[in-house]
């Protein structure tokens, strides 16, 4: 039975290695690796989005104030962030950002891509100064 698994294993990496086959293995395995991978992926983004509020905290904290709306919190995140692959969640999705008088949030559409949905995953903070903007 061992010797069978890493049969499998040596051909699965000789068909991810040539390109022509690689899409077909990919798409073929997506079914079995996808609900794998969930969980995982919901505690990287949540992991993410902890980050991001609490950077946004420091932002506050030195300039008195957040993002006012979400063009803003764009902005801040892309001046923040180097790598583009810190805008957007584990399923390829941009974050985007929530604001209150008191609070503020920062938003993945989560594993639907779809944003306003049930499956979101948000991370709020109270604001300490509450009503500015």
């Amino acid at each position: 039975m061992g010797r069978l698994f890493v049969l499998g294993l040596i051909a699965l990496g000789a068909a991810l290695y040539f390109p022509q086959t690689r899409a077909t293995v990919i798409e073929r395995l997506d079914p079995i690796i996808q609900p794998a991978l969930g969980p995982l992926r919901v505690g990287s983004t949540k992991e993410e989005l902890r980050q991001i509020a609490q950077d946004l905290q420091g932002y506050e904290r030195l300039y008195d104030k957040v993002p006012s709306n979400p063009d803003a919190f764009r902005q801040w995140l892309y001046s923040q962030y180097a790598a583009p692959s810190n805008y957007q969640d584990s399923w390829g999705t941009e974050f985007y950002y929530r604001i209150w008088p008191d609070s503020f949030g920062v938003v993945s559409a989560g594993p639907d891509r779809v944003a306003n949905t049930a499956d979101d995953l948000t991370v709020a903070r109270r604001r300490s100064r509450p009503g500015r903007r």
